[in-house]
């Protein structure tokens, strides 16, 4: 909500020490138009609960409403709303992470490790059954590794 806004960073997510109890950082792309990241939205938080206690953080960004224009904060305000969302939502009118990935192939999820910032994992497309799977057996072995 307008109460509840603040800036974020990546930076905010940096933990080299691993003292923050991030062990993935997964970055997820959305859009208003496009309907795998609606589909995608229907679990996230769900997931983001779910894996949250094994070090699991999820930040999503929202670039375009429904007719391909920058996304606005009231634009996040509603897709939060909608899906009940759990975890941090950012606006991306400037399409920052389209470098990562192609605006039309969304969405897109980067995982990547706190530790080193960098992306150990790309996902583009609907790719929930692969990306699951493999975000949970990651979190295990990292749990694991002291």
């Amino acid at each position: 909500t307008a109460a509840h806004r603040e800036t974020l960073a990546f930076s905010d997510y940096y933990d080299p020490a691993g003292t923050k109890g991030i062990q993935l950082l997964l970055i997820n792309t959305a859009a208003i138009w496009c309907s795998a990241c609606v589909a995608e939205h229907d679990t996230l938080p769900e997931h983001a609960s779910e894996l949250g206690p094994e070090g699991l953080v999820v930040l999503s960004t929202l670039f375009q409403d429904g007719k391909r224009e920058p996304a606005t904060l009231e634009d996040v305000e509603r897709w939060i709303a909608n899906f009940h969302t759990n975890f941090p939502m950012v606006a991306d009118p400037e399409l920052q992470l389209d470098r990562y990935a192609s605006s039309d192939s969304a969405p897109l999820n980067m995982l990547v490790d706190p530790r080193s910032m960098k992306i150990v994992r790309k996902y583009v497309g609907d790719q929930g059954t692969v990306m699951w799977p493999y975000i949970e057996s990651e979190l295990k072995a990292r749990s694991a590794t002291p």
